[in-house]
């Protein structure tokens, strides 16, 4: 009995030295599982955060798309304005340079007519009247000299006329200059407008890319438009082999227009630059927005705000509007599994469904999405993949 009272008192010396050796650890473990969760409480409100920030920021990006879209409109109708404006500057100086050489000849055909009148004066008409035959040639001779007098009333008039259109359009000149410049004054200033907006936005999309989140965020966005793009192409594309099948077997069941792109050389998309160097290549490179390696699926092709982007080759526009990172964007099918990809627009011309021909315009120059500059974002895509444009536009 006494050796089991001592191995009791033993057993609890020994659990309580136990719990004295593990109590202190499982204290420890405690805090650091309750810092771990304010951790990841204060990382998931540092993620709501950045969210939020990212939401702000895209907000003011497509803000300022929509104001160059209007800023872009406004200068196409001072364009105009200037253009009409130029126009009837034009008319006008022609009409003065034609009023002009009419005063000259009148002033000569004036100063004739007064050297004339100076030379035989009132003297010599009376010598003219007097020296009549008879009564009936006296009055043919009062007559002939009254015409004389009116004829010289007639050009004196003429003259003076001539001299008051003269004026009034060396006047109307004047005011029309001052509008064609007032005009000049106002381009000027909403282009300033607008290459501010240009800039604003891209300091915008460079603070977005600070934040390592946000840029992640980017590109899981684009690649999730990329693979939107590629079965938006696919699909397209099958409903176009569909209706050209459909359209083999029935003439009358044809319910779209068709291409078969054979090969060869496509049209440059960006005429006014054709030859320019490219921008950025088609490949692996140094993302201009989050300084991180990426694969970019085109070219970027030299162009100035407004600049004409053209149809590569004929085909039917399967895509017209925006997408986040390509801003306003034109797709089109060529047939044979070939499309096209114009980005960044400032503008979009065709809509969906157009049947476009080569060379002919499809967009304006921008710098839409995520861009942080005007310029053309190009790709050629086969079966929906994007592929090296530059092959396509040299060979």
């Amino acid at each position: 009995m006494r050796r089991i009272v001592v191995g009791c008192l033993v057993l609890v010396v020994i659990l309580a030295n136990f719990a004295t050796a593990y109590a202190k650890p499982i204290t420890d473990l405690t805090k650091e599982r309750n810092q771990i969760k304010n951790e990841k409480n204060q990382k998931q409100q540092d993620l709501k955060n950045t969210q939020y920030e990212k939401n702000r920021i895209e907000q003011e990006i497509n803000a300022i798309d929509i104001e160059l879209e209007t800023v872009t409109k406004e200068i196409d109708r001072l364009t105009a304005e200037s253009e009409k404006t130029q126009q009837n500057l034009d008319k006008t100086e022609g009409e003065l340079h034609v009023a002009t050489e009419d005063k000259d000849s009148q002033y000569e055909t004036l100063k004739a007519r007064m050297r004339v009148m100076y030379e035989t004066g009132s003297i010599g008409y009376l010598k003219v009247i007097f020296e009549s035959d008879g009564f009936s040639d006296f009055l043919n001779r009062v007559e002939y000299i009254n015409r004389i007098m009116q004829y010289d009333q007639k050009v004196l008039t003429r003259y003076q006329q001539t001299e008051a259109t003269i004026a009034e359009k060396v006047k109307q000149i004047e005011q029309e200059k001052l509008d064609l410049q007032v005009i000049t004054n106002q381009q000027q200033a909403k282009q300033g407008s607008l290459n501010a907006s240009i800039d604003s936005k891209s300091d915008l999309i460079l603070k977005l890319s600070k934040e390592e989140k946000n840029v992640n965020d980017q590109l899981a966005q684009l690649d999730k438009e990329e693979n939107d793009i590629s079965a938006l192409i696919k699909e397209e594309q099958r409903k176009a082999a569909a209706a050209a099948a459909a359209a083999a077997a029935a003439a009358n069941a044809a319910s779209r227009k068709t291409y078969a792109y054979t090969g060869g050389r496509l049209q440059y998309p960006v005429p006014a630059y054709a030859g320019a160097a490219v921008n950025s290549p088609y490949g692996p490179r140094k993302s201009p927005i989050s300084g991180k390696q990426e694969f970019h699926t085109g070219v970027d092709l030299k162009a100035t705000f407004g600049t004409n982007i053209v149809a590569a080759e004929k085909g039917t526009v399967i895509f017209s509007g925006k997408k986040n990172g390509y801003g306003n964007t034109i797709i089109i099918d060529h047939g044979n599994g070939i499309s096209t990809l114009y980005a960044h627009n400032s503008s979009l011309v065709v809509p969906v469904g157009a049947e476009v021909s080569r060379g002919q315009v499809v967009a304006k120059a921008g710098s839409t999405g995520y861009s942080t500059g005007v310029h053309l974002h190009f790709e050629v895509r086969v079966n929906g993949a994007h592929t090296n444009p530059l092959p396509y536009l040299t060979k």
